[in-house]
């Protein structure tokens, strides 16, 4: 059974989020949820940890914190086995509060933390809790945004220094941010081998960082945060072959460019076998049959000559 990589440094910015086991409600009452950010904030001290966000929804909680320590995992586990101690007391109840393990992305702060504080100010409105981010008390979007009644813990500091060269104030020019980002995909549309959001300069830091890790039973994608998107190796496909993007997995077009991007899509992107057959519109063993011939031949190039460019996705 395969089990998430859990990628820990000093100054690692994280997105962490966890699910009540089976879809349960982790808070049933807004008191669960002023005893939950309770234990946060003491885990915020213990830990030394930055809080820039948090959301509690009705059977998830997400945070956005930064470790100055390495110690993600021992804070989290400890967060989550008090409460959910303190929960299963309150209500005489036992059992397993939390689906599995937390999820845990490791995010590029540079490019991302503030599209991810905004991410989660819109969390309570995309999950039909309320209309407009103003309205949910239970994350940090009104503390940040108008200063009620903020926690002690919460780093608001960071995130309005960003605003503060707005003509009506910082904490307006935070809101209006927040306000733009309602017809704005979630950022986490983005993130790469499950657990890394950022762009490909800190993807290739995090391979350098995971390379020495113990890979036991990891899920092979999370090894490998560099490796190209589908999308990048279908352009680069496009543009050697001079051919359209649309066109580059439809196999009545060109055949030779159908066969480089099913091979580069398993070998490049590594992508699974029912990936690529879905994507292409063939069964998976024509996908590996495809595979056998491009490598009967010698390689991709020795395939296709017009893919020598195309090598740099297989190193």
């Amino acid at each position: 059974m395969s089990r998430p990589l859990r990628l820990e440094y000093p100054g690692a910015l994280y997105h962490v989020s966890a699910r009540g086991n089976a879809g349960q409600p982790i808070f049933l009452k807004d008191g669960d949820r002023e005893q939950f950010l309770l234990l946060l904030g003491r885990e915020v001290a213990q830990a030394r940890w930055t809080c820039f966000a948090y959301c509690l929804l009705e059977a998830e909680y997400r945070l956005l914190v930064q470790t100055p320590e390495a110690n993600l995992g021992r804070g989290i586990g400890r967060l989550n086995a008090v409460y959910s101690q303190w929960f299963n007391r309150h209500y005489g109840r036992n059992g397993h509060l939390f689906q599995g393990r937390y999820r845990a992305i490791v995010v590029d702060a540079a490019t991302y933390l503030l599209p991810m504080v905004r991410d989660l100010a819109w969390a309570p409105v995309r999950g039909s809790l309320c209309k407009r981010p103003g309205q949910w008390f239970w994350s940090s979007h009104r503390p940040i945004g108008k200063d009620r009644n903020p926690p002690s813990w919460l780093a608001a500091a960071p995130v309005l220094e960003a605003f503060a060269g707005a003509e009506e104030g910082p904490r307006k020019g935070y809101r209006s941010y927040v306000a733009e980002g309602k017809a704005v995909p979630s950022p986490l549309l983005d993130v790469r081998a499950q657990m890394y959001l950022g762009d490909n300069a800190f993807l290739r830091d995090m391979a350098a960082r995971i390379r020495d890790l113990p890979a036991d039973q990891v899920p092979d994608a999370m090894l490998h945060p560099d490796r190209p998107t589908k999308e990048a190796i279908i352009a680069a496909i496009a543009e050697a072959a001079g051919v359209s993007e649309t066109s580059v997995l439809n196999r009545h077009e060109r055949a030779d460019v159908f066969q480089a991007a099913v091979y580069l899509l398993r070998r490049g992107a590594n992508l699974s076998l029912k990936e690529v057959a879905a994507a292409a519109s063939v069964s998976p063993p024509r996908i590996s049959q495809i595979q056998r011939s491009i490598e009967d031949a010698g390689g991709l190039v020795h395939a296709f000559r017009w893919a020598k460019p195309l090598t740099v996705y297989l190193s």
